[in-house]
């Protein structure tokens, strides 16, 4: 399983990453999901998942240094079978 954002800052779960989208980490579904969750910003409707900072972010680069530093701080923290990448767009 895939945990992945948007631009918007928006993480969503797939068994790939969509074109445009970028891969936040990969693992065992539950870990993941759970991995995610407990680490991610929750939208005004108390159920999306937000990359902390990158909503509030007024442009694009910090937006993706918001990015970074989340995924530095995920990886940080490790947890059985999830593995964070380094921030990359899929093509």
């Amino acid at each position: 399983m895939y945990a992945f954002c948007y631009a918007s800052g928006e993480i969503k779960f797939g068994r790939s990453v969509p074109k445009g989208a970028i891969e936040i980490a990969h693992g065992p579904a539950m870990s993941l999901k759970k991995y995610i969750a407990a680490s991610a910003r929750l939208g005004y409707d108390n159920e999306t998942l937000l990359v902390p900072g990158v909503p509030e972010a007024p442009d694009q680069q910090l937006a993706g240094d918001a990015l970074a530093r989340y995924m530095a701080w995920l990886g940080q923290r490790s947890v059985a079978g999830v593995v964070v990448n380094s921030m990359r767009a899929t093509a």
